[in-house]
């Protein structure tokens, strides 16, 4: 019959040997842990509005300046799409005003602010018109 013989010399191993295996389990949990909490998804209501002014946007018949080149409301709508389609990629949105913030106010490679116009009005920063159009797409709807 084999007998194991504790001696203080093995319980420093095992204290080792756990201690290792407590520290090992721990940085794979916090690794595993780290995409769960960072890949938040976008709450369906902001998802909402956001389609809401891309379609909003799109189906405008304003023109929108980005990199000092006049576009449609429909390029100016899919070129936004794209930008809130790499934005939701990289998880950088929480909200609709995050997407506004991020996506629509300037260039990303020129840093140049876009603009929209409507009809003969002055230009303004496509962010205020953006923001402006959630602000009353938030409005209480009458009839209810």
């Amino acid at each position: 019959m084999l007998e194991f013989v504790f001696r203080p010399s093995h319980s420093r191993l095992l204290s080792t040997m756990n201690a290792k295996s407590i520290f090992t389990a721990l940085l794979v949990s916090i690794a595993l842990l780290i995409p769960a909490i960072s890949h938040a998804e976008l709450p369906a209501k902001s998802r909402e509005e956001i389609d809401y002014l891309l379609n909003v946007l799109g189906s405008s018949n304003c023109e929108f300046n980005r990199n000092g080149s006049w576009y449609s409301a429909a390029e100016a709508r899919d070129h936004l799409r794209s930008k809130f389609d790499y934005l939701l990629k990289k998880n950088l949105l929480k909200s609709s005003e995050d997407f506004i913030e991020l996506g629509a106010p300037k260039s990303s490679m020129g840093g140049k602010a876009y603009q929209g116009r409507c009809a003969n009005s002055n230009p303004i920063d496509s962010g205020l018109w953006l923001n402006e159009a959630l602000r009353k797409y938030r409005l209480p709807k009458s009839g209810k």
